[in-house]
């Protein structure tokens, strides 16, 4: 057994982990980013802009596995950019099926005409889209059996976006939880089956054991990206657009400042969400202790970066419901 398979990319490489510890998430350097020519430098370099909480836990994994997850996510990151940021019904699906075909050739994004751009994260995401073709590039390097799975996971969900971005309601909600709990298996679900799939790919009871994950991925994608949706809720109803019905009427037209008892409705709607979300944290944890049953292993370290910083999220979701409430009252 290599090295590379026992030891952590964050030792492997410091200087990959210098990049993730001093990178300033609020300030990214969009011109240097920009600027940077190496493929595989601005792949490490942007991941912590676009990772965010999600880069940590890839730097715990070894090498071999490491950059195949850091490709699949930013090419992931590239689709839910597509979908946040691309305000024409229109040009967004046409742009999340194009994302999807040019796998496993790679090629330019078609150019975008309704960018919405409201933050310096907004900014970063944008970059990203624009600079596809690097992370493309560092995809080639992958081996053949990784690229088949990043090109099957950004197929699976470019065409559930779609599928899921036809049914919202004209203000973008997700009509029903089950409808939510669908778009959290699409978007995080699917590079979780896709993770599973990468680590167990060459044990000899890998399939046993994803078979014994599969049941609670969904549980634990709603987990994750349910912390993403509460955390956008005020970024979410400033571009018009908001993921839960119960905050459609109170979007207003842009420059129209929010009505009262927004943030009581949003406060309500945070709490919900957070609720929901910690009710699947066990399905989290059966998913991960089915892939890695063993205690010494970096996938469960990886795993429980991503746990801690999740649960630190809610956390924080919930001190904000509690900052509202202590302000009304």
């Amino acid at each position: 057994m290599g090295l590379s398979s026992v030891v952590p990319l964050f030792l492997a490489s410091p200087r990959i982990l210098l990049w993730d510890l001093r990178a300033d998430r609020r300030n990214p350097p969009l011109a240097t980013l920009a600027e940077e020519s190496d493929n595989e430098r601005f792949l490490w370099r942007i991941l912590p802009h676009a990772a965010r909480s999600f880069a940590l836990s890839i730097l715990c994994l070894p090498r071999s596995t490491a950059r195949a997850c850091a490709v699949a996510y930013l090419h992931c990151r590239i689709l839910d950019s597509l979908e946040d940021l691309v305000s024409d019904p229109t040009e967004r699906r046409a742009a999340l099926l194009s994302a999807a075909e040019r796998l496993p050739y790679g090629g330019a994004l078609p150019p975008i005409q309704s960018w919405i751009q409201q933050d310096s994260r907004d900014a970063v995401h944008r970059l990203l889209c624009e600079h596809a073709a690097k992370v493309d590039a560092v995809t080639a390097l992958l081996s053949r059996e990784q690229q088949q799975l990043v090109q099957s996971l950004v197929h699976e969900m470019a065409t559930g976006m779609v599928r899921l971005d036809v049914s919202r309601g004209p203000k973008g909600a997700l009509r029903s939880d089950a409808a939510l709990l669908d778009y959290c298996d699409t978007v995080i679900g699917a590079p979780l089956r896709f993770c599973a799939h990468l680590f167990l790919a060459k044990r000899h009871d890998g399939a046993a054991r994803f078979a014994a994950a599969a049941p609670h991925i969904a549980g634990a994608s709603a987990f994750l990206q349910l912390a993403n949706i509460s955390r956008d809720l005020e970024k979410d109803l400033a571009r018009g657009v908001v993921h839960v019905p119960e905050l459609e009427v109170w979007i207003q037209p842009a420059g129209v400042a929010p009505s009262a008892g927004c943030a009581q409705a949003i406060a309500a709607a945070r709490l919900r969400l957070t609720n929901l979300a910690l009710a699947q944290r066990c399905a989290f944890d059966k998913a991960i202790l089915a892939v890695a049953p063993g205690r010494c292993s970096l996938i469960r370290l990886a795993a429980w970066v991503l746990r801690r910083n999740t649960l630190c999220h809610h956390s924080r979701m919930l001190a904000r419901v509690a900052a509202s409430l202590l302000e009304r009252s």
